[in-house]
């Protein structure tokens, strides 16, 4: 099986990672894309618990077949959560395509043991409409050119904050778990 793995924080999960693990599905002919929520990320400040943000992503996936989510950083409990030491875990899933975006890739070589990430998983690299990001594995990458998304979860989250709607920029009831667990209001 071809397997996207999507990390990110999911603080909190939003539109414009569905549009994006949709895309990357349907364009390079993938299985599954597997949601990979950091547990605790080496280079970001988390908002909500892993708990409220793994729950998120399973309530926004419910009912589509090709998108599952892994706690593995949870069970896994690493002081940092970097990426060579998370995808061993994920290989018995099948062939694995690590989605990234084009400015983390800009500093991949930064990444904690990236030469061990390019021989567990294929990169794809999320190109923004018009900019190519370079790195040092370019002539290993997969190149996608994502389409202009702006939706970030730092908005959503200032808008939370300010009081002002959240509607159509989460699923619903990502949505009704953020009102309800009274998320990001401070």
């Amino acid at each position: 099986m071809k397997i996207g793995v999507f990390g990110g924080r999911f603080d909190p999960i939003h539109i414009g990672h569905f549009i994006l693990a949709r895309d990357v599905l349907e364009t390079f002919n993938l299985d599954k894309i597997v949601f990979l929520v950091n547990f605790t990320p080496p280079h970001k400040k988390v908002f909500a618990s892993f708990e409220h943000r793994l729950k998120m992503v399973e309530i926004a996936i419910q009912g589509i077949q090709e998108f599952s989510v892994s706690d593995i950083e949870s069970k896994l409990n690493l002081e940092k959560s970097y990426t060579a030491m998370v995808l061993p875990h994920l290989s018995h899933l099948g062939k694995l395509f690590l989605i990234i975006g084009g400015d983390q890739y800009r500093e991949f070589d930064r990444w904690y043991l990236h030469e061990k990430i390019i021989e567990m998983a294929q990169l794809i690299v999320l190109d923004r409409p018009g900019i190519v990001a370079k790195g040092i594995y370019d002539h290993k990458v997969l190149r996608f050119t994502s389409r202009r998304i702006d939706i970030s979860s730092s908005e959503i989250r200032e808008r939370i904050r300010v009081g002002k709607p959240i509607h159509f920029l989460v699923p619903k009831r990502v949505e009704e778990y953020i009102i309800k667990n009274r998320l990001y209001l401070n």
